[in-house]
């Protein structure tokens, strides 16, 4: 009897505990849903306006252009700015149907297919209104309320000031409009579940416009503006966490790509781009070919085809200006197999000054410029330099 007893007291208690457990996540959730559903009302309200217009950061005015949308000085503009920002590269799969999207993305968690941006008004955006697009750019969310994935990038167009976005927008109108509808996405679940973005965004997402630095130069903001914002360098260029949102730390210090190496960005002299002259890396920006240095390939090789060649010499050189003043990131190269992470070994020890340049010399004559050799004499004098 007492064995019974026992055995119903313990019933009852573990029927308690799994009942407060319950009740404890179900308060959890509503205290959760209740965070997002007030964070929903009131973000009209404390969304970020733009702070300065990007006239302060780039040292002009540009007031002129916002008047009329159907001004084509405006349109002239949003088309130069669709090119920094390489909107064609990504949303182009037929190069005989410009803008139409479908071209597909590979991610970790599935395939993503880029979207129709012509003026189609059933299969494209003829239909969004100016209020619709800036928040596409701005906040990650499409004309029906979906949240956007990631894959555009408006974790960093949302830096893009007003003007900039609506620039582009009226170049979008006058592109031919293509009847498309680009395919399904092929996202495993629960990725498929566009609400899941809420989540993602609150670790991944600061929404806000681009603020200049004061402090620095208007060359230095210009640069600050167009890297982090529109051209969405850290999009490539910065690694990612296990959520695939860009890392805090290791800004611009290299990610894999499509397959590729995107490389290390920061004014490190042996990792990064510390030891190119400002010549050398406007060079590769506007012909993906610099003295003494390895041509664009894979991926920057089509951001060179399709974008940085048509920016103009000014605002290359404040792109270089913002990126010698970023802090600088040491790594080796990496690459990893399936088996094993396979390390470049280091053979600064091992070959004399006369074998580095001839080394140096052969890999440039035969991948870069083949006018240029390296000389023992360089060697040396780059092996006094303090590292």
């Amino acid at each position: 009897m007492k064995t019974v007893k026992s055995s119903t007291a313990s019933t009852t208690n573990h029927e308690r505990e799994r009942r407060a457990r319950a009740a404890i996540a179900a308060a959890l959730f509503c205290g959760f849903a209740l965070y997002i559903a007030w964070h929903a009302s009131h973000e009209s309200q404390t969304r970020p306006v733009d702070e300065l217009p990007m006239s302060t950061a780039r040292g002009d005015d540009t007031s002129t252009l916002i008047a009329d949308a159907d001004k084509p000085e405006l349109i002239k503009r949003g088309a130069y700015l669709a090119r920094i920002g390489d909107c064609a590269a990504c949303h182009t799969a037929d190069p005989g149907r410009p803008y139409a999207g479908g071209l597909p993305i590979s991610t970790p968690f599935g395939k993503i297919y880029t979207p129709n941006i012509t003026p189609d008004p059933d299969t494209g955006i003829g239909r969004w209104s100016d209020t619709d697009f800036m928040r596409a750019l701005h906040e990650g969310i499409g004309k029906g309320g979906e949240r956007l994935y990631p894959a555009f990038p408006y974790v960093e167009f949302t830096r893009v000031t007003g003007q900039d976005v609506l620039a582009i927008r009226a170049y979008l109108s006058t592109v031919a409009p293509v009847h498309y509808r680009p395919p399904t996405n092929e996202l495993r679940f629960p990725f498929n579940q566009r609400w899941l973005m809420i989540l993602w965004n609150l670790f991944n997402f600061n929404e806000g416009r681009f603020v200049p630095d004061p402090k620095q130069s208007a060359e230095f903001n210009r640069g600050a503006y167009l890297v982090e914002g529109l051209a969405h360098c850290e999009a490539c260029h910065t690694p990612r966490n296990f959520m695939q949102g860009l890392k805090t730390t290791g800004r611009f210090s290299g990610a894999t790509q499509a397959g590729w190496q995107a490389c290390n960005i920061t004014p490190d002299r042996t990792s990064g781009i510390g030891n190119r002259g400002d010549d050398a890396l406007i060079s590769s920006l506007s012909t993906g070919i610099a003295a003494s240095h390895a041509s664009a390939a894979g991926p920057v090789a089509d951001v060179v085809q399709h974008s940085t060649q048509y920016l103009t010499h000014e605002d290359l050189r404040s792109i270089v200006a913002y990126l010698r003043a970023l802090p600088p990131v040491s790594g080796g190269v990496r690459r990893q197999t399936k088996d094993s992470d396979v390390l470049m070994p280091a053979f600064g020890d091992e070959l004399n000054t006369e074998q580095v340049a001839a080394i140096s010399s052969y890999v440039i004559n035969q991948f870069g410029n083949p006018q240029t050799s390296i000389t023992a004499a360089q060697v040396a004098a780059l092996r006094a330099q303090p590292r």
